[in-house]
């Protein structure tokens, strides 16, 4: 049953739809990226490759068939009501699979992982397709049921009101809940544990890690030590042992919320005089930004010892961290996250000395929390449903005119061959294509600005985006008088020029509060875009109708939402481009000395080349405002010509 609603709160009501249409639109865009680089460590290529198949060509193949075929559609209920009734909920099920890669909870080892590249890639195609089920029949209600310069302009008010904090919701919401969700679950995280020689003392603390501390540690009952070695509940294994071998027990360890974890652990014991050797087998992990100590220890041979890196020490160790020739005690700061490994060598006493060597590795983690996968996965299954209920409600304010529910239906090939050959649709194509790769590049780039531009964790992006939203919401108003005054290509011109400029001091930005008044002058300009590029949009049916007499607004706004998802494709390769080619970068390698500017330059550089191809597309748009404006006339005078049967006018002649 549908309720009664007319005027401004039917307008609300469907408007509140873009709350979920933006929401799980932007925040695919600008997190999933940065969730298979950093977090999965997938190939930034492959990465992109992913996104760029199936949220950009994929997507680009069925908006225009779903468009069309919700068009044909049939129903009691109308012709966009049941497409958006069976694919909201697999839209929320396909969408909370896509932050579930099968990876075991861990990151990957080798980045170029062609399995979890194809799930990437294939979970994401099912998505898109639920997902255009839902957007692409209820963005064709637009101008459906509103048609006058004034009802559009404030529709799309709401529209972008609603977008904006679907946007808050995806963008700023989304990072805090996965942070907030993200659990580690106890481990012990001692991977190999130091050699020892009989009779020398010895000394072994074992890490553990997740969990809530403090720990309790303790043998299994149904181990046994070495003969002179104690482990106490610290984790500590210490003594003086008795003979030589190699011995095996289980250690386990007890959180404070009596959760358990437990490990085999090997130790070897040499003999007593034997030769000189690096007695250390494992380094326990580090963190960017935080003090790091470890004690490298040498066994046999005459001490004291002397250590170094095999290779220069900046070269070697983890930026930041340097041996103690003396100590064998790597210390200091390290800076930057990633896995380092490296070979150490001990020289002893003796005349000639001995030398030995062993390889290493320190795996170091970031400053800031990227939240755990059980953490992506509850965020994104919280966020779905909440975007998942905004379009349902929004089906309350929907009416279908029964005159277009039932017009007369094109073939798909009729009407996919006459959407195409429109020179003017072709052109806004283009310039639409250009808006949304300005405010993609500007969403998949900001994670990645933010954490190595200013060194911001995931949980604090708000201080970047929410200045972003603000100032898009504050300026619609400003923006709206522009339109209704100068018409859409002055709006849509002027607004793109002030991105580019709004976009240039991100070169220099260093400080948060910096960043943030940056993004706000972004945000600001970004608004007018939005909102030209929104009723510009519902012009192209209108003008359509006008040629040919049928409203189509599937096949119109499945083949923009096509050209919108090439947008991703764009995006994709871009961010592979600078990523992966122009910095070289690898999450959980050593971070590349371009990282930070690498990133900046690619920021400004593609946005600016967005920007003058919609410009120079937008110089031959016909579609001004005396033009619409005659368009609008001659829509209204159809709406009056139509016959109590349902059918247009030139349904009836022909």
């Amino acid at each position: 049953m549908q309720l009664p609603l007319t005027g401004r709160a039917q307008k609300i009501v469907y408007s509140l739809g873009n709350l979920g249409y933006t929401g799980f639109f932007q925040l695919v865009g600008t997190f999933l990226i940065f969730f298979l680089v950093e977090v999965v460590r997938l190939d930034a290529w492959l990465a992109g490759l992913a996104f760029a198949i199936s949220f950009g060509l994929w997507n680009a193949i069925n908006d225009p068939i779903i468009g069309i075929l919700s068009d044909k559609t049939r129903s009691r209920i109308g012709r966009r009501r049941p497409w958006i009734i069976v694919g909201v909920p697999a839209t929320l099920i396909l969408f909370v699979l896509i932050w579930a890669p099968p990876v075991g909870g861990e990151p990957l080892e080798e980045p170029r992982n062609l399995g979890i590249f194809l799930f990437a890639t294939g979970i994401l195609f099912c998505w898109s397709w639920a997902y255009s089920m839902v957007a692409i029949p209820w963005y064709a209600l637009f101008p459906q049921m509103w048609r006058s310069v004034k009802d559009g302009t404030e529709v799309t008010i709401w529209n972008q009101a609603f977008a904006v904090i679907g946007g808050a919701v995806a963008i700023m919401i989304f990072p805090i809940i996965v942070i907030a969700f993200s659990t580690t679950s106890l481990g012990i995280s001692t991977v190999e544990i130091s050699d020892g020689m009989a009779g020398v003392p010895y000394t072994e603390e074992l890490q553990a890690a997740g969990g809530k501390e403090p720990y309790t540690w303790s043998v299994d009952n149904a181990s046994s030590l070495p003969d002179g070695l104690e482990f106490d509940s610290s984790g500590t294994l210490s003594g003086t042992p008795a003979s030589a071998g190699d011995y095996a027990f289980i250690v386990e360890v007890t959180d404070a919320e009596s959760g358990t974890s437990s490990q085999a652990v090997n130790v070897h014991i040499r003999e007593a005089g034997a030769p000189l050797s690096v007695a250390t087998r494992s380094l326990g992990d580090g963190q960017a930004g935080k003090e790091y100590e470890a004690v490298i220890k040498a066994v046999g041979g005459e001490p004291p010892y002397i250590w170094t890196c095999v290779v220069k020490e900046e070269e070697c160790l983890p930026y930041g961290v340097e041996i103690d020739a003396e100590t064998g005690t790597i210390s200091g700061e390290p800076t930057d996250e990633a896995e380092y490994t490296f070979t150490v060598m001990v020289t002893d006493s003796s005349t000639p000395p001995n030398e030995a060597v062993r390889q290493l590795s320190i795996d170091v983690a970031s400053e800031h929390e990227k939240g755990s996968f059980s953490g992506w996965i509850w965020a994104g299954l919280a966020v779905g449903i909440v975007f998942s209920i905004a379009f349902f409600v929004s089906l309350l304010g929907v009416t279908e005119p029964r005159e277009l529910v039932l017009d007369k239906s094109w073939s798909v090939v009729r009407s996919l061959k006459t959407t195409l050959m429109n020179r003017t649709f072709l052109i806004f194509m283009m310039i639409n294509l250009m808006t949304w790769c300005m405010f993609g590049w500007l969403t998949a780039m900001l994670p990645f600005f933010a954490k190595h531009c200013l060194g911001l964790g995931l949980d604090e992006l708000p201080l970047l985006f929410a200045p972003t939203m603000i100032a898009m919401f504050i300026f619609f108003p400003f923006w709206r008088k522009i339109y209704i005054s100068r018409g859409p290509k002055f709006t849509l011109a002027a607004a793109s020029i002030a991105v580019v400029v709004t976009f240039i001091p991100c070169l220099v930005v260093q400080a948060t509060w910096q960043g943030a008044l940056w993004a706000f002058c972004v945000g600001a300009a970004v608004g007018g875009i939005l909102l030209a590029r929104g009723v510009m949009t519902a012009d192209l049916p209108d003008a359509d109708e006008v040629e040919t007499g049928a409203r189509r607004e599937g096949a119109y706004y499945g083949a923009i939402k096509a050209g919108e998802k090439l947008s991703f494709v764009i995006i994709g390769v871009s961010t592979s481009i600078v990523l992966g080619t122009l910095i070289g970068y690898v999450a959980g390698q050593p971070k590349p000395e371009f990282m930070d500017m690498g990133i900046r330059i690619g920021m400004v550089a593609f946005t600016s080349l967005y920007v003058a191809i919609l410009l120079g597309f937008l110089r031959i748009y016909p579609l001004g405002k005396e033009r619409i404006d005659e368009i609008s006339t001659k829509i209204q005078a159809i709406r009056a010509s139509r016959g109590e049967d349902g059918q247009s006018t030139i349904d009836r002649f022909g």
